[in-house]
């Protein structure tokens, strides 16, 4: 139903070179990809019309072949080859100008310890001083809090300079660090963020080179203010039938193909054939 009505909107084939790994079936592109008719290639000497470096991985490494097509064409991420939780808390404070990271030595309060890599599923809350440790990154602790038995945190799309809409993502404030999400709920921007907060959103993946991809965002009961805490360029998403009902998971998916193909409208990407 959702393929037929891009169709019908006009939505043209294209195909997209993934550099240098395709998105598996878990990755959120995969069926978004899948509703637009895109085909994905691999091959950065066949012919596409769009290029997104993509790697699901924490820090990428060089990679010349990824420099040299970024060279000649807006090569979507790009500049996002590194997504660790160290690079999150310095873009942060630069973008928003209040911090996230904090000294362990020095902190007073609750703080979170985790890893610098992504995925890993390690977060403790930590309550007294400690000697910060290699691999590990250190944060404020948000109070996202929002019933007597959960927390939310607010995933957030991005797609250029446009934040289609938001998820509101219940969990359990028993195991608030862990992805057994209780709900996920589609919130709209406005409904979500301040026009302000917005602003200094973009600005954030600006800065990152994040142009596609996802956020993770708490909003702290006592300051009111949101911080930016993990950043993924690769993401997967909720799961049909366990984070989202089916009919509402379908509408998901087809509302950010929709975003995808405006982003890829508005920046005007070339495509040409590259050849080595």
């Amino acid at each position: 139903m959702y393929l037929r009505a891009f169709i019908k909107n006009g939505f043209k084939k294209k195909t997209i070179l993934f550099y240098p790994d395709k998105p598996r079936m878990w990755h959120i592109l995969y069926p978004i990809c899948h509703i637009l008719g895109y085909s994905m290639t691999e091959n950065p000497n066949s012919h596409f019309d769009i290029a997104m470096a993509f790697e699901d991985i924490t820090m990428r490494t060089e990679n010349q072949t990824l420099l040299a097509l970024s060279k000649r064409y807006n090569v979507l991420n790009s500049r996002c080859g590194d997504i660790s939780k160290e690079r999150v808390g310095k873009v942060f404070l630069e973008s928003f100008g209040y911090n996230l990271s904090i000294d362990p030595r020095t902190y007073k309060g609750r703080y979170i310890k985790k890893s610098d890599l992504n995925d890993k599923k390690n977060a403790e809350m930590v309550e007294k001083p400690s000697e910060p440790e290699k691999g590990f990154v250190y944060q404020k602790f948000i109070d996202n809090q929002t019933d007597k038995d959960s927390a939310t945190d607010i995933r957030t799309f991005i797609f250029g300079d446009t934040i289609p809409f938001t998820l509101y993502r219940k969990r359990s404030i028993h195991d608030r660090f862990k992805d057994d999400t209780v709900v996920a709920t589609r919130v709209e921007t406005d409904a979500a963020f301040t026009k302000a907060e917005q602003a200094a959103i973009i600005r954030f993946c600006k800065a990152f080179g994040l142009d596609y991809g996802e956020l993770d965002v708490l909003r702290d009961n006592k300051d009111g203010k949101i911080y930016i805490v993990d950043v993924n360029n690769t993401p997967s998403g909720p799961r049909s039938g366990v984070h989202m009902k089916r009919e509402d998971y379908d509408r998901f998916v087809a509302e950010l193909a929709g975003a995808f193909e405006g982003m890829i409208r508005k920046l005007s990407f070339i495509g040409k054939q590259y050849v080595s």
